[in-house]
């Protein structure tokens, strides 16, 4: 039955044929423009574009029967078909799944998101000016360029999915701008920075509303390498690669641009590509105790892995969400605190306004039994019980809400039910340090209104390899700008050799070489700088 199962997953991550584009790869040097190759005149489609630095055409055709004239042209080394890769899954995150003993790593500065802490971005921005030189090209869903902390980064855009005349680079679903921030987001005075704040940003946008074009990731690799950028950052996974995918990888590696890509988000033992291909570094996930995100593909491709699960980052103006809860006291005071919210569950537009109950760890009946908790909130402590068991002893109680005070640092976010069902319950966490009194009060019998707020902002909290990426694609920068000498196979090794330890058991790489650690590895980058230059040894294997 579990086979059975497996056969629609696949179908769903296979790529699907998207007839309209070609990408024609030819067996000689393109000719100069203005002379036509000699399959122009056999074909009834048009040349989309010209791929010079990957000896390629994109072809604009309907027509099936192109497609078997181009194959028959002795000029033409392989033609395949546009393929659209299927967004990978929303990730549900674990919740209480993850058997990581590793303590939360606590940002060093307040404000700064997790990731960018337990890497030692901070320690390698001396070294490297925060990035100041490198230019990064992100392979995506486009960009909010506008954006306050991405403005002074974007250098500029291109769209290659065909839907626009290759200037329209907004980004529809958010997932590209939250990665730009991940690599160079704006430092700000509470904290927040991106991985190397001084990086430039290119943005080519591959990915629509359908999915990720492979012919628009590939003419995207074609453009970074003819814009001489240092590194670039596809956060796309799937279950195949192409020839010419292949082949543009190669040819980025050969021109001294490394490729930094996601493993991918379904959790097996297998690498997805283009993650998986032998030049590219590949990223795992892992959460804020540094633990391998269940989520998180991993094999013997992969490189390194970084952080992965509840990431803070830009998102499209108003077009994040941010959710709080007001505290209101009887004696006229408030207090109100950041909270998270969970997926599955009763949406709050707006506002949500209750009295607040305690019920403890809520893992028994018991703890609602002879409480006025019908049409109230319910405060539960998460503790070792099941999210599930609580909330339906919650939900049969006739809680209109739950407020989970979580048990560790920080908040938590996740979903708790299959895409398409929802909980007939509105949930909230809040941080256990903001908790404490609250409890104390409702505890004693003092009476507590909630008000559960929605609100909408320009960042969002996401998880997935997609988010692990970009850290080390920001590392990558920061190497790149504290020594341009390096080469792209150099770079991957210094990654590899300068990783720090992993935090759990690594028989089947599931972290690769360990957690990227920035302070390390641009370092090393700076080492091999001072052993390069004019009569002094020349770099060889040693880090």
């Amino acid at each position: 039955m579990k086979n059975l199962m497996l056969i629609p997953l696949l179908i769903l991550l296979m790529p699907q044929a998207f007839a309209a584009r070609y990408i024609v790869m030819m067996k000689d040097q393109l000719p100069v423009f203005g002379n036509s190759p000699s399959f122009e005149r056999d074909i009834d489609g048009t040349i989309e574009s010209r791929l010079l630095q990957i000896n390629s055409y994109i072809i604009h055709s309907d027509s099936e029967a192109d497609f078997e004239r181009l194959k028959q042209n002795p000029d033409v080394g392989y033609v395949e078909k546009d393929q659209i890769i299927p967004y990978q899954m929303e990730v549900p995150l674990y919740l209480d799944k993850s058997k990581g003993k590793s303590p939360v790593v606590e940002a060093p500065v307040a404000g700064i998101p997790w990731g960018v802490g337990a890497i030692h971005a901070q320690a390698a921005w001396p070294a490297s000016e925060q990035g100041q030189g490198a230019r990064v090209l992100l392979i995506d869903s486009g960009l909010d360029k506008n954006h306050p902390y991405l403005k002074d980064s974007f250098e500029k855009g291109r769209d290659f999915t065909g839907e626009s005349d290759g200037s329209d680079i907004t980004d529809i679903r958010g997932h590209g701008t939250h990665v730009a921030g991940i690599i160079s987001g704006k430092q700000d005075v509470n904290g927040f920075s991106g991985v190397a704040p001084k990086a430039k940003i290119l943005m080519a946008r591959a990915c629509f509303e359908k999915g990720c074009s492979t012919a628009a990731i590939v003419s995207a690799i074609n453009w970074g390498v003819s814009q001489k950028v240092d590194v670039m950052n596809i956060s796309i996974s799937g279950i195949s690669s192409t020839p010419a995918q292949d082949e543009a990888i190669k040819r980025a590696d050969k021109a001294g641009v490394s490729v930094v890509a996601s493993s991918g988000n379904w959790g097996s033992n297998r690498v997805f590509f283009p993650a998986a291909l032998p030049t590219v570094i590949a990223v795992g996930a892992v959460d804020p105790r540094l633990v391998r995100a269940t989520f998180s593909q991993y094999g013997p491709e992969l490189s390194v892995v970084a952080p992965g699960v509840d990431v803070y980052s830009t998102f499209p103006l108003s077009r994040g969400k941010s959710y709080s809860v007001l505290f209101d006291f009887l004696n006229g005071s408030s207090v109100k605190f950041l909270a998270s919210t969970f997926g599955g569950t009763r949406e709050v537009r707006g506002s949500l306004k209750g009295e607040l109950v305690d019920c403890g760890e809520g893992d028994t009946p018991g703890d609602f039994a002879r409480k006025n908790i019908k049409g109230g909130f319910a405060l539960v402590r998460r503790g070792s019980g099941k999210f599930m068991n609580k909330i339906n002893n919650a939900i049969k109680a006739g809680a209109a809400a739950i407020i989970f005070v979580n048990n560790r640092p920080g908040l938590e976010v996740g979903r708790f039910t299959e895409e398409g069902k929802t909980l007939p319950i509105s949930i909230f966490m809040i941080e256990k340090k903001n908790a404490t009194a609250i409890q104390e009060r409702v505890s004693r019998g003092e009476r507590v209104l909630a008000t559960l707020q929605a609100g909408t902002t320009g960042f969002q909290v996401m998880s997935g390899t997609s988010m692990a990426a970009p850290h080390v694609t920001g590392v990558v920068a920061l190497m790149k700008a504290a020594n341009k000498k390096l080469k792209s196979t150099e770079i991957k090794k210094i990654l590899m050799r300068t990783a720090s330890a992993p935090a759990g058991e690594n028989s089947k790489n599931e972290y690769g070489a360990g957690l990227l650690n920035a302070e390390n590895a641009v370092r090393a980058a700076t080492g091999i700088r001072w052993m390069s230059e004019p009569g002094i040894m020349a770099h060889s294997d040693s880090f």
